[in-house]
């Protein structure tokens, strides 16, 4: 067993669509990336029975994907094809690459607001799915 634990920056980010097509994108360096890998979780109430014994509610949760990613406008415009994925009823298929070598996969969409910020040429990306975000 190493001595030593490595995080750090999101790499790389890839998503396919089975009508739009693939991309290939690259989160901001430096910046978090949260993961839920999704599936079962207790309920936060902490609610015991009579006899004093914890009532578990374990209760179905949806994996989810968040960081800030770059946007070239003139080149690969991730921005707009972010926009297309979001509207699209389709499957898309997302790998999270990490520097450490670990990486995750799922099927899921785009949640919540897509804002370019044209000064940073930045936007948040937050990817949501059924099922876990399985580590490859």
């Amino acid at each position: 067993m190493s001595n030593i634990v490595t995080g750090g920056d999101i790499t790389e980010i890839k998503c396919s669509n089975t009508t739009l097509g693939e991309i290939r994108m690259f989160p901001v360096a430096g910046e978090a990336g949260n993961y839920d890998t999704g599936g079962y979780r207790g309920a936060d109430d902490g609610i015991v029975d009579g006899g004093g014994r914890l009532i578990n509610a374990l209760n179905r949760k949806p994996w989810y994907f968040d960081v800030p990613v770059v946007n070239d406008m003139v080149n690969t415009n991730e921005y707009e094809f972010m926009v297309a994925i979001a509207g699209s009823p389709d499957d898309t298929t997302w790998t999270f690459s990490n520097v450490n070598g670990a990486v995750y996969s799922g099927k899921g969409t785009i949640q919540g607001d897509l804002k370019l910020d044209g000064q940073k040429s930045t936007f948040q990306l937050k990817v949501v799915g059924g099922g876990q975000l399985v580590k490859q």
